[in-house]
């Protein structure tokens, strides 16, 4: 059979991966018929057999924190396939292409939200951290002191400029903070009616310092639920006004819910600090630049941990194989010798900080006898916030 990978280009070929979306994914607003258009920057791809798209997927492209540097990354979304056509290879082939392809672009790591992690940890993606989820009662919410106050989006571009701004101050506190995408003020409103959802901006002093996106839900008679998509500040006291803004909400929704890095001590300003907090595995992320990320992550953090090596086999990107020697602050590369190895996925999670070495070593990801004053290199980070959902 004829086989070609492609972008897809025209409303024959976005049609066609709209309506395998509608197969593939649980919709119940509506959103896979407003895949297309995508932004400018974005990318959909498809592998075609015999004229016919099989698989698909889209890669978008982002700005992002790593190591306190604003870098290039990808996140691919939206991998389908037709179920008579799976278990043939045919995503590892777009995968593959895509991750290529993302090289070329200057692309530093790649994120995605796997269905499975077992099968993209073949490709070389690693567990990215915890994400939070947070449930608690606006009622428990504590009267905290708050200078300023809050104001609806009155559909300005001043304001959504505001959003914007508090947006790419925040999301430098986090490893894989995501800056804001420039959407216009139309598609901004027209995002906001479709998906019923509401935008409040905090102000103080004339600035924009903290911003809320929610949508009110149906839970039963006379009452509702607050979720939360959105929330970023720039300060405590913006913090303590979105706090006092949900608690507004205390006679009208019976819980909150929201999506909040894992460092945020969100329990001390309620009355009963005994709120629900899960924690689950939602992205894995991927290097695409080895070397220049572990250069990266010395700048950022030196340490003083003499010297060791390790070797990384990347079946992908030919560039990354090889055998990496850290002497203190310096990354010397090597050709492959198969001394300390680390498999990529695992080695994925270690060089972003999603677990230690030494949690590693004790799940038996890594052996016992690697070098101990690796430990000191691969440590676990508490500032991981993968701020946008693929």
């Amino acid at each position: 059979m004829a086989q070609q990978i492609r972008r897809l280009k025209g409303k024959k070929d976005e049609d066609a991966c709209s309506r395998l979306a509608q197969y593939c994914f649980p919709d119940e607003v509506g959103w896979t018929s407003r895949i297309f258009p995508i932004t400018a920057e974005d990318e959909a791809w498809g592998l075609f057999k015999d004229g016919q798209l099989a698989t698909a997927t889209i890669s978008r492209y982002y700005e992002a924190y790593i190591y306190g540097s604003l870098e290039k990354m990808s996140g691919i979304s939206l991998v389908e396939s037709h179920p008579h056509m799976r278990n043939q290879g045919l995503v590892r082939e777009l995968l593959n292409h895509i991750i290529k392809e993302d090289v070329k672009r200057g692309m530093v790591f790649s994120t995605l939200r796997p269905f499975k992690f077992f099968f993209y940890e073949k490709f070389g993606y690693g567990y990215s951290g915890d994400t939070c989820f947070f449930s608690f009662s606006p009622d428990n919410i504590k009267e905290l002191p708050v200078e300023g106050a809050m104001i609806r989006f009155e559909e300005k571009d001043s304001q959504l400029k505001d959003v914007w701004n508090v947006q790419d101050e925040w999301v430098k506190n986090y490893t894989f903070g995501i800056t804001a995408k420039h959407i216009s003020l139309k598609q901004m409103i027209d995002e906001l009616n479709f998906r019923k959802q509401h935008l409040f901006l905090y102000y103080r002093d004339g600035t924009c310092r903290g911003y809320i996106l929610l949508s009110l839900i149906t839970a039963g008679q006379f009452e509702m639920n607050m979720q939360i998509s959105k929330m970023a500040w720039t300060d405590q006291d913006a913090f303590r006004g979105l706090m006092t803004f949900i608690r507004t909400h205390k006679d009208q929704c019976k819980e909150a819910r929201c999506v909040l890095p894992a460092d945020i001590p969100l329990h001390l300003v309620f009355k009963n600090p005994r709120i629900l907090q899960t924690v689950k595995a939602d992205h894995m992320v991927r290097p695409l630049n080895i070397e220049y990320l572990l250069k990266l992550k010395l700048q950022d953090n030196p340490v003083k941990c003499g010297e060791f090596s390790f070797a990384i086999e990347d079946p992908i990107i030919p560039h990354n194989t090889g055998s990496y020697i850290i002497e203190n602050n310096r990354v010397i590369k090597r050709s492959y010798e198969e001394e300390n190895i680390i498999p990529l996925h695992i080695f994925s999670s270690l060089l972003f900080g999603s677990y230690s070495l030494q949690d590693a070593q004790l799940a038996g990801l890594i052996g016992d006898d690697f070098p101990e004053n690796a430990r000191l290199l691969f440590t676990k980070t508490g500032s991981i916030h993968l701020s946008e959902f693929f």
